[in-house]
């Protein structure tokens, strides 16, 4: 995880002739940034009554700004090879040659996609925060994060899909999606 005092911290790299220049840029969101594939803890959560949640952690398996296919905002519990395949073919139907699909041993693991549905220019995001588990161990409690750009900011102009795909634990889950807007 990338962190500097509570502010998002965001990494381009640009290539220049040989070498490659890392350009480290602050930004006011109040949220951290996470790499692919690092895992994340949600931090520990109660539901503040006698209810006691349990924080699961999470791994970013991938995350874009084009799931065409998903035109308004949609959340997924993925458990199956066949459910995974169907949504890699449509996240990455702009890539040409799509990439495979990457295995999931779905014996142990869980995936929770979650889309942006289609926005008019860039500058939008999507991102899993928080995902806790109820007392009952089925009840998964999902904070999502949407970022809006700020009216006037300047953005790309063309169509966006944001969406975030992360990797759970194993379990007979059903899921509760609360979107916030950052």
């Amino acid at each position: 995880m990338i962190e500097s005092d509570g502010s998002r911290v965001q990494a381009m790299v640009r290539s220049t002739g040989q070498s490659v220049v890392l350009i480290v840029a602050l930004a006011s969101f109040g949220c951290d940034a996470v790499a692919i594939g690092d895992p994340v803890d949600s931090g520990a959560s109660t539901d503040g009554g006698s209810e006691k949640m349990s924080t699961l952690q999470f791994e970013v398996i991938k995350k874009g700004k084009n799931a065409f296919g998903y035109e308004k905002p949609a959340e997924l519990l993925i458990g199956d090879e066949q459910e995974w395949a169907r949504v890699w073919k449509t996240v990455e139907s702009g890539t040409i040659p799509t990439p495979p699909v990457p295995a999931m041993d779905f014996a142990t693991t869980r995936l929770i996609a979650v889309f942006a549905g289609d926005k008019p220019t860039g500058g939008f995001d999507v991102r899993i925060d928080q995902i806790t588990k109820g007392s009952d161990g089925k009840t998964l409690q999902v904070i999502v994060k949407e970022k809006v750009p700020a009216e006037g900011a300047m953005v790309t102009q063309a169509f966006t899909s944001p969406y975030e795909i992360v990797k759970i634990e194993a379990g007979d889950y059903t899921i509760n999606v609360e979107r916030q807007k950052e």
